[in-house]
């Protein structure tokens, strides 16, 4: 018997993490290469959460908020309002080509 392949053409990727953890992609911003390598991703979300907590918590409308994550496209906060954490995912105006790019547009020079 012949084996038959099914073939998937993505558009959207959709992650349902429970009540209220819904979060969605488009496959360009899902595969595209984070321009931070490890260590520069580390260093950028140390400093955001030690030294601009002000700045994350204005993002997240007065709450308290936590740098998990940046790439490309935008970089996620986690806050925990009422006892339940949700991640809140704030996309960049254009895509951040290099690490320089977040200092920049952190200045307001965005690229």
């Amino acid at each position: 018997m012949a084996s038959r392949s099914i073939g998937w053409n993505l558009i959207r990727i959709r992650f349902i993490g429970g009540f209220g953890q819904i979060a969605g992609w488009t496959l360009r911003s899902f595969m595209t290469k984070n321009p931070f390598s490890p260590a520069q991703e580390a260093q950028i979300i140390r400093h955001m959460n030690n030294d601009h907590k002000d700045a994350l918590r204005h993002y997240c409308k007065g709450e308290d908020a936590e740098m998990v994550g940046i790439d490309a496209d935008g970089f996620d906060l986690l806050t925990s309002a009422r006892k339940v954490r949700s991640v809140s995912r704030l996309r960049f105006a254009r895509w951040m080509k290099h690490g320089r790019c977040f200092r920049l547009w952190q200045s307001g020079n965005g690229h």
